[in-house]
């Protein structure tokens, strides 16, 4: 994406102030790296709340349903948010990116 951004940059005439064409590929390159960042978060949450219910637990015969009672307070708080991340957090981001998306593209290019 940044060769392309150089790319496009280096066809138009060179300026000192920014254009919108630079505001929407600097938003976009924003929203690419939004999105793998949020792909990293909800990839290692999937991980560790699988590892949290399943393999580590089924091992003390701690049924899944009952994840969290053979936990430490630590543990536990870390299955919730884990829990919480793996079950909404990219739902919510499914629906609400490009939402965001749509309305910076539309306040830079009207």
């Amino acid at each position: 994406t940044s060769n392309m951004m150089n790319a496009l940059m280096q066809m138009i005439p060179p300026i000192s102030y920014d254009t919108r064409l630079s505001n929407f590929i600097l938003t976009t390159l924003l929203m690419i790296s939004a999105h793998m960042l949020e792909f990293g978060i909800a990839h290692y949450a999937m991980r560790r709340y699988k590892t949290l219910s399943g393999q580590d637990l089924a091992s003390h015969g701690i049924v899944h349903a009952n994840a969290e009672k053979g936990l430490t307070q630590l543990a536990k708080i870390e299955f919730m948010v884990v829990k919480h991340i793996h079950l909404r957090f990219e739902m919510v981001m499914r629906f609400l990116s490009p939402v965001v998306y749509a309305i910076a593209a539309g306040v830079i290019l009207h």
